[in-house]
């Protein structure tokens, strides 16, 4: 009876796997055939589920997966959250610094694109940054140059 339910246990968690997988893949194709820039962004934010956020590795991988697919598709709005996907891969996994490096860069691209949601993307996991390293001068820094108190 026990090797009957590690067997099913084991076998679900596969199926989990790859569902997710192909989750990612149907995001990308959805993401690429999308014109309004609103419902891009909105398809880009799907990436950020309960899963997601528990698993480095499986955001990073989403990152690297629409990575590739904006470099395809000259998307710079996908490549700029695909550099938030990455760094915040890298942020849950402790590698605050790689984590940081490339959040700036999709703050740049998000700067670039003109598009507040990706831009406030960026920073929020930046934000998030300095306070796990308790960087606290350097995020209120940049608090001060978004919303000056005057």
């Amino acid at each position: 009876m026990k090797k009957i339910i590690t067997l099913l246990c084991f076998v679900s968690s596969i199926q989990t796997a790859f569902a997710q997988k192909l989750n990612i893949d149907s995001l990308l194709q959805k993401i690429a055939v999308e014109k309004d820039e609103d419902k891009k962004v909105d398809l880009i934010f799907s990436f950020h589920s309960p899963g997601f956020d528990a698993n480095p590795a499986a955001m990073m991988e989403a990152g690297q997966a629409s990575l590739k697919q904006s470099e395809k598709n000259k998307d710079i709005l996908l490549e700029a959250s695909a550099y938030c996907f990455i760094g915040f891969g890298y942020r849950m996994a402790g590698n605050f610094i790689k984590g940081l490096e490339y959040h700036q860069k999709a703050l740049a691209l998000a700067e670039k694109a003109g598009n507040s949601s990706i831009l406030a993307m960026a920073k929020n996991q930046m934000g998030h940054i300095y306070r796990d390293r308790e960087e606290y001068d350097e995020l209120i820094s940049d608090l001060k140059k978004e919303y000056p108190l005057e």
